[in-house]
């Protein structure tokens, strides 16, 4: 049995606004640093709901998963991908990307905690070129104790 979750998760949010059209905002530390706190506020916000299906399949995929166990820690993995040959930094989007959805998965019970103490290892790849938007997908393995007290 396979001890990993899947889910799709955005890479970016639409903002809306009162009389302009609904602004595209790109879950990247190029837009993140520049961005008013209220702004980066209202993504989060709008980046949990934009993932709650992803976050309820995930929380039913980990119940079953874990069976009555409790997690030490987890092991979370970011595949990124790309629609096009521009270059792009990849730890730019990893980082907004994922401190938003870690705060989705701690919110909804998949995750104890997203400190050290939990989050033990957080990886970002380079999932390919594909057509559309960019994409990410976020494989989430959380690590049990065994009988001898040692982690597998």
């Amino acid at each position: 049995m396979e001890n990993i979750i899947k889910m799709k998760i955005p890479t970016f949010v639409l903002l809306p606004r009162k009389t302009k059209a609904d602004v595209k905002w790109q879950c990247s530390m190029n837009v993140y640093r520049n961005a008013n706190f209220r702004i980066i506020a209202q993504a989060k916000i709008i980046y949990k709901e934009f993932i709650l299906a992803e976050l309820e399949a995930a929380k039913k995929e980990y119940d079953n998963l874990c069976n009555g166990r409790i997690p030490v820690e987890y092991k979370l993995t970011y595949i990124m991908t790309t629609p096009s040959k521009r270059r792009w930094d990849l730890a730019n989007y990893g980082a907004v990307v994922g401190k938003f959805a870690e705060d989705c998965l701690v919110d909804y019970g998949i995750m104890k905690d997203d400190s050290w103490e939990y989050l033990t290892s957080v990886t970002y790849k380079f999932g390919g070129i594909t057509k559309g938007e960019r994409t990410c997908m976020l494989e989430i393995e959380p690590v049990f104790p065994d009988h001898s007290g040692e982690m597998f």
